[in-house]
């Protein structure tokens, strides 16, 4: 898939998801279901608000949330392009120590690319839920399995990030030192929102 992920119908993304090619893979089909995830909690916020006012002071929430599904959608992107990067990186020569060298850097490189989208995604997700928790008593009852339903989708969102992370962390070796720590702060947020 050549352009942005967001410009692409469902059975097109489905798709692609599913043939042989190496990507999308799981870091953007990860994050699409975040954005999904997102759309959900705006339904049930748009659905459960009736009045002006009541729209104005959750406004913010409303803006928040399509930002941040905007961004969950670069994430996409980014793991797609990193993970391209990584397929590209693993077909250089390794023949001479230069190749090798060359090839290494290169590898290295996706790896921390792709350990950045996972780690981004799992921010977005994670404010994302902040969000969700502000916004959960004022959802109307007639709506509440949506917000739910959102809820579920970025906490699926959550862990195959945190899965996706810590295995490009671990192909980093030595040089995993502050993405550990990027996942570790990530995961403490995630734990105090419940």
């Amino acid at each position: 898939m050549t352009s942005s992920i967001s410009h692409h119908t469902i059975d097109r993304l489905f798709d692609a998801a599913a043939s042989e090619q190496p990507t999308p893979g799981g870091g953007a089909i990860t994050a699409v279901t975040g954005a999904l995830g997102i759309s959900l909690l705006l339904k049930a916020l748009r659905i459960s608000l009736k009045t002006d006012e009541a729209r104005m002071e959750h406004r913010s929430q409303d803006e928040q949330l399509v930002a941040i599904a905007t961004e969950l959608y670069k994430d996409a992107d980014r793991d797609t392009a990193a993970y391209g990067r990584y397929i590209e990186a693993l077909k250089l020569p390794k023949g001479s120590e230069d190749e090798k060298a060359t090839r290494s850097a290169a590898t290295k490189g996706a790896a921390r690319a792709s350990a950045s989208a996972a780690l981004d995604c799992l921010d977005h997700a994670a404010s994302a839920l902040e969000v969700a928790r502000q916004i959960e008593p004022h959802i109307s009852k007639m709506i509440v399995a949506d917000l739910s339903a959102g809820i579920g989708l970025l906490r699926v969102t959550v862990s195959n990030a945190e899965e996706n992370a810590q295995a490009n962390i671990a192909s980093l070796k030595g040089d995993a030192g502050s993405y550990t720590e990027r996942l570790e702060a990530a995961l403490e947020r995630i734990r105090a929102i419940g």
